[in-house]
């Protein structure tokens, strides 16, 4: 499987260099015969990364440890998903992904919507070849997953050889199920905004004046981003159940490399709507569209240059490699062509550029989302720069420089707020110059409920102790908590005032239950949009309240022992592990792990079992085992239990409590945030 695989790689890296030339002659000399020569190439190279894809997908299910990249992310008693998801466990293997995902994303674009793009293929095609390549000559050349392993003395390991040993398997922080999701969601997200950007600058350089393409664009462009973000929620959760350390985001600098390209890509959305509906933003798109594609190129530099050190990033570069060849510097200069390319086709067609609509009042739609993208703007701005800075300060001062959550923190919680704020105001600002009048009353009854939301939520913290308390020692933390109540309060009043009056006038033509359909069918770009909203209003109280309030306890158990935390009863119920006997090299792990039944007011809640686990290379390596954490979730609070310790021989264990309030709302929030987008989709589905 090994050399059909490479060969695969080899074939498609060709075939993508004359994508290139055929594609430019279409495009140039508008030869049809390089039109249907490029098409017939994209197809190609689908089937040969496909069947690369395959064998290594292959290689991972039969233990082929003559390959390099088997032996390093899998192990004979690996569990048959994780051998799956080592496919894009490791650097070699997820830009394979990335490239086969993008091959057939390639596709998809040119043919579902051939109708409305069809002068626009030939310069789309040399973008997908253009991204193809670069993929490709990095797989090919650089970091080739196909690589055999080499014995001490540098011979490449036999099969029979192979057949006698073990590889070292995934790592450990891997092997979760969230973790086999997290990553193709990222990947569908990042691959996909590569389609967008293909379109604008096809669009640019033809000349395109017919709005035609700016359905599909809106599609794929809403499809990446909804992916990308369902990506990001799935993370967040993979570090809430993986890590053991309470949390579910600490401004990674990998974290924020997916974040960049999402906050992007949601200005991008919104102007883009109105340039479909008024002609506006042209220039603004164009900006958005490049700077989010090249921010998930910047993202995939960070994670595998090794540049910042991350749990998510896949190690660094050694020395001895020429500068000219290193991998991040390969993608540095990819950046920068893209760049360069996006800038000439700017300049040379910047009367097209040019938009048809003006904004005609600063309290319209139009001025809501302009004011929107720029806060977007700023935010992805001041995340860039905090993920960026330490890289120049380790290249000027020689020292390291991690930017975490005092730096972002602060200044992302008045941003956000702001973005709220706008967002609500939009639900129901006038297109053009509209009313003020009719503005200043549909905003009438939302100020007062958002006012009245507030003194609530001040009194909500003023009866618990522990919550003032601990907004008494943050600087301005009381302030931005009633800003957020207000701001919620006045967002959710609006929204489902626009819900009710939809409604409504739905039930005079239809009944009760056929209106309800009809109500999100009718128009689900609108309604769907504000599902959206609705989620991340909810979202951002889960967010402030699960940072703030966070409570820790720490406790040393024996069995049948207790304490007591948040009014509930925490007993050791019993500590018991797998055989320690066991030969590692015949299990996939050994566990160690706790029984803690939950009572309250007498009343039994349930048990949490968390859990220590050992892997082969924790015990070669002599580490600690990894934790899985166990966790009740209720609608309020979530009480997440970690084993910190244990002595099986003494029967004691060492319990760490963190009791996070308002995580449910997160994932809440995220789940209306992925339902509105489907919703938003199906008018764009209909339009095609």
């Amino acid at each position: 499987m090994r050399i059909v695989g490479l060969y695969s790689l080899y074939f498609a890296h060709a075939l993508a260099l004359w994508g290139i030339v055929v594609s430019l002659i279409a495009v140039f000399k508008k030869d049809l015969r390089g039109l249907k020569s490029s098409e017939r190439t994209l197809i190609s190279i689908f089937i040969l990364t496909t069947i690369s894809v395959m064998s290594l997908l292959v290689a991972f299910l039969k233990d082929d440890f003559t390959i390099r990249y088997v032996y390093d992310y899998s192990r004979t008693t690996q569990p048959l998903i994780y051998k799956i998801s080592a496919l894009w466990g490791g650097m070699d293997g997820s830009l394979l992904f990335w490239e086969w995902l993008l091959s057939l994303y390639s596709i998809l674009a040119i043919y579902l919507a051939r109708k409305k793009i069809f002068n626009l293929i030939p310069f789309s095609s040399f973008i997908f070849f253009l991204v193809q390549g670069f993929f490709l000559f990095i797989l090919t050349f650089k970091t080739n997953p196909f690589a055999p392993l080499l014995d001490p003395s540098g011979v490449a390991v036999s099969s029979q050889v192979a057949s006698t040993i073990d590889g070292n398997g995934l790592n450990p922080l891997l092997q979760n199920l969230y973790m086999a999701i997290h990553p193709p969601l990222l990947y569908f997200g990042f691959v996909g905004l590569t389609i967008p950007f293909a379109y604008l600058l096809s669009a640019l350089w033809e000349r395109e004046k017919k709005p035609l393409y700016l359905v599909p664009l809106r599609y794929f462009s809403l499809y990446s981003w909804l992916t990308l973000g369902m990506g990001i929620v799935f993370g967040s959760y993979w570090a809430y159940l993986e890590l053991g350390w309470g949390g579910y985001w600490a401004w990674d600098p990998v974290e924020n490399a997916s974040l960049m390209p999402f906050l992007t890509a949601t200005a991008f959305l919104h102007s883009l709507f109105m340039e479909k509906k008024r002609g506006l933003f042209k220039s603004l798109n164009y900006f958005l569209v490049v700077a989010t594609f090249v921010l998930s190129i910047y993202g995939t530099y960070l994670t595998r240059s090794g540049v910042l050190q991350s749990v998510h990033s896949f190690g660094q570069e050694s020395s001895s490699v020429p500068w000219v060849f290193q991998l991040g510097n390969i993608f540095l200069f990819f950046m920068a062509l893209i760049i360069i390319l996006s800038l000439i086709i700017a300049f040379l067609r910047r009367d097209i550029l040019k938009s048809k609509g003006e904004i005609e009042s600063s309290l319209s739609k139009e001025s809501m989302v302009l004011y929107g993208n720029i806060l977007f703007i700023i935010f992805t701005f001041f995340v860039f720069f905090g993920v960026t800075s330490p890289i120049f300060y380790r290249i000027f001062y020689g020292k390291e420089l991690h930017n975490g959550v005092e730096f972002y923190t602060p200044k992302a919680i008045p941003v956000t707020l702001l973005i709220l704020l706008v967002m609500a105001i939009a639900t129901v600002a006038p297109w053009g110059k509209g009313s003020k009048d009719n503005l200043k009353k549909n905003l009438i009854f939302p100020v007062i409920v958002g006012f009245f939301t507030a003194i609530a939520g001040f009194l909500v913290l003023y009866s618990n102790p522990f919550f003032f308390n601990s907004l008494s020692f943050k600087d301005k933390a009381i302030y931005y908590f009633l800003s957020l109540f207000a701001i919620a309060g006045f967002s959710a009043t609006l929204i489902f005032q626009e819900f009710y009056r939809g409604i409504k006038r739905k039930f005079k033509k239809h009944s009760k239950i056929l209106s309800l359909f009809v109500f999100f069918t009718d128009n689900p770009g609108r309604y769907g949009g504000y599902t959206v909203h609705l989620g991340i209003v909810i979202f951002c109280i889960g967010v402030a309240f699960s940072t703030t309030f966070q409570q820790k306890f720490e406790e040393s158990l024996n069995v049948k022992e207790s304490f007591l935390a948040d009014k509930v009863v925490f007993e050791l119920e019993a500590l018991d592990h797998d055989d320690f006997r066991t030969d590692i090299n015949k299990v996939n792990e050994l566990k160690i792990w706790a029984s803690v039944n939950l009572f309250k007011g007498g009343k039994y809640l349930g048990t949490l079992i968390p859990e220590r686990v050992h892997y082969k290379s924790t015990i070669e390596r002599n580490e600690p085992p990894s934790y899985e954490v166990a966790i009740k979730s209720t609608l309020f609070k979530d009480y997440y239990l970690i084993l910190s310790g244990f002595d099986t021989n003494e029967g004691s264990a060492i319990l760490t409590l963190f009791v996070n309030p308002l995580v449910s709302w997160l994932w809440i929030g995220s789940f209306l945030i992925l339902i509105g987008g489907i919703i938003a989709m199906l008018k764009v589905r209909r339009q095609k």
